[in-house]
């Protein structure tokens, strides 16, 4: 990758220039560029259903530490593929040479998670970042499959606030096996095919396409980016020959997969019957095998070659008491059906940044196997991997996206199940008090459900020792000077998962001392809300989305000292639009204030136009978030 500065134009020989000054001089007229790509050229070539090469080119300065991540070059490989060749360079502003790659610079390891794993998979590594900005980097790799099962997507733009110069992207193969292709914003005249004998060649050429000012990510990219998707039609990977051409063909290459993977002896099958005989509901009967899964093995990652696809024996789970997402899933799979449950092997993408799943365009983005059960129209979805997931929880990592369920040889793309503001919440009741000096000590029980129980790693941490507790508190607390005085955390494994937060502090001057007077916030847990993203103009943005909505209720009451009487109690706040509300009440005797607030964040996907309307109504929550309250000594 290379990139160059404003001032390397001027600084740089003729013969050093990579590209005229007037390409540079529009790139400075670019506001917030962090890179400029002068080149990312990339051949894919097949040769056969067990050959091919990517080779890549790659040249840009980097012109901040924003994009330096354009010089930590990372090469995945494994035991059917491998990274046969890296060249890099690295030149100053001044347009010198300062690096040329050796063979020894380049890092090699295993790449694994921090869990324990069986894999192949291993990683090239090269770190060609710079102190001082700008500089060049150049760098050429060339790796090699033996299979063509996954094929190279291009993507033009790779990150915001980057000017691309030139961005080429090639795929040679035999005329039979030319890979079926899914484009998105990118004009006839960039792409060129021909056929020279026996092969094809198909060819996209961009340049000087201006940055954009947002990530995108995932299904978003996909709609607003020029992105390249390839896919195989016929394929093999490690000698099991399959199709791509459809969902139907692929889920029949994954059910052969599976067939025969089935194989709990009569014992175990008795043993699971055992387990429900006495429970009649269905949904009830799951939720125990999920609970045995849960009790009786943990998740090992297997990705040895087919085993990356290809699940264990059920048997070999049972047995051994581990394995991976694949095999959890069916071996799940296996003791339902053991109590004649039907369920779905269900593929998917999951994490936070997800790849999307095309429906009209079959290709292998998936990482990970959950489990469907369709339980005569009462769905279930089971996350197999975890020890502690909620029963039917698929929560952040696995909700709200497109998957593929696979059903008797079909391949069907579903939905998994949404989160929003009916099912994300957060409830606050707080008890305070205030001591004449200005200290406090506060009472405070929390319940956080749905999405909000993830919320800073507090899924995992409620499952952890005291300490790790102790210190997810104690970062999260909602108060800037304190001490914690007690603290218990329990999760409730419901259908919507609940944490109960039950905490206790003092607080040191929370209430602000002047003269007789003091002055205090009513809502401890006020946040200054940020807006989503503004739509961006050049990407000519129809729509901007809130992605998780969420309803918040807090419930605060305060007692002063005595000989203190109230001075100022601030009015009552509403705010009521398309994208949500909020509404708090105060009220007041002797001594003491209640104050109650509901925020509502609606999820959805609101027209551009409309940008400004919703900016507005975050202000106006941030301005009645914390109201302020002022009391007077009265002797």
């Amino acid at each position: 990758m290379f990139k160059r500065s404003v001032l390397t134009i001027f600084l740089l020989s003729t013969a050093l220039a990579i590209c005229s000054s007037a390409v540079f001089n529009h790139a400075f007229q670019e506001k917030n560029v962090n890179a400029i790509i002068h080149k990312d050229h990339g051949l894919f070539k097949i040769e056969s259903l067990t050959e091919a090469t990517f080779n890549q080119s790659f040249r840009a300065t980097i012109l901040n530490a924003k994009a330096k991540h354009f010089a930590e070059l990372n090469e995945y490989y494994d035991g059917l593929s491998s990274v046969k060749f890296i060249s890099a360079k690295v030149y100053d502003s001044k347009g010198d040479l300062i690096y040329k790659l050796k063979k020894s610079d380049i890092g090699d390891q295993s790449n694994i998670s921090g869990i324990s794993v069986f894999e192949d998979g291993r990683i090239k590594w090269l770190d060609l970042t710079q102190q001082s900005y700008p500089y060049t980097i150049e760098y050429e790799v060339q790796k090699s499959y033996q299979h063509t099962f996954h094929m190279p997507n291009w993507y033009v733009i790779p990150a915001k606030n980057v000017l691309v110069q030139s961005s080429r992207f090639e795929i040679d193969s035999p005329t039979e096996m030319e890979p079926r292709v899914f484009q998105k914003n990118i004009a006839d005249s960039s792409f060129k095919k021909s056929i020279v004998g026996s092969r094809s060649h198909l060819k996209w050429e961009f340049q000087n396409v201006k940055p954009i000012s947002k990530s995108l990510r995932g299904e978003e990219a996909l709609k607003y980016l020029p992105i390249i998707n390839t896919s195989p039609s016929k394929f093999e990977y490690d000698g099991y020959q399959g199709d791509f051409s459809t969902w139907d063909d692929f889920a029949s290459w994954i059910e052969t997969l599976n067939n025969g993977r089935n194989d709990l002896d009569t014992t175990v099958r008795k043993e699971i019957e055992k387990l429900v005989a006495d429970v009649s509901n269905d949904r009830d009967r799951i939720r125990m095998i999920y609970d045995y899964l849960q009790s009786n093995t943990r998740y090992v990652s297997i990705q040895l070659g087919i085993g990356g696809y290809q699940p264990f024996l059920a048997s070999t789970v049972h047995n051994e008491g581990y394995g991976d997402c694949k095999a959890l899933s069916f071996y799940t799979k296996s003791l339902l059906e053991a109590v004649g449950i039907d369920s779905k092997y269900v593929l998917i993408s999951a994490g936070d940044d997800p790849r999307p799943i095309i429906p009209e365009f079959p290709q292998s983005n998936f990482n990970h196997a959950v489990l469907c059960v369709p339980n005569k129209g009462d769905t279930v979805w089971l996350e197999c991997t975890s020890q502690t997931n909620p029963f039917g929880y698929m929560g952040s990592f696995t909700g709200n996206r497109n998957a593929l369920l696979i059903d008797d040889g079909k391949g069907k793309i579903v939905r998994t199940p949404t989160y929003d503001q009916s099912t994300n919440s957060e409830q606050h009741n707080i008890e305070i008090s205030i001591e004449a000096n200005g200290d406090a000590k506060a009472d405070v029980n929390t319940t956080l459900r749905g999405l909000s129980y993830e919320q800073d790693g507090l899924a995992f941490v409620l499952n952890m020792n005291n300490d790790i507790q102790k210190k997810w508190v104690l970062e999260n607390s909602g108060f800037s000077n304190f001490d914690l005085n007690a603290y218990d955390l329990k999760l409730v494994k419901s259908d919507l998962p609940e944490a109960h937060i039950k905490t206790s502090y003092d607080l040191n001057k929370y209430a602000r001392v002047s003269g007789k007077r003091l002055f205090f916030e009513l809502n401890p847990f006020a946040e200054l809300r940020q807006p989503v993203s503004r739509p961006d103009s050049l990407l000519k943005d129809e729509f901007f989305e809130i992605k998780d909505g969420v309803t918040k209720i807090d419930s605060v009451t305060f007692r002063i000292p005595e000989n203190f009487r109230f001075e100022y109690l601030p009015e009552p706040g509403k705010v009521s639009t398309e994208f949500g509300s909020f509404e708090s009440n105060i009220e007041s005797e002797s001594g003491i204030v209640h104050f109650t607030r509901k925020v509502v964040i609606k999820k959805g996907k609101y027209p551009s136009v409309g940008y400004e309307a919703y900016e507005g109504f975050i202000k106006a929550i941030n301005r009645l978030e914390a109201p302020k309250v002022v009391v007077n000594k009265t002797t």
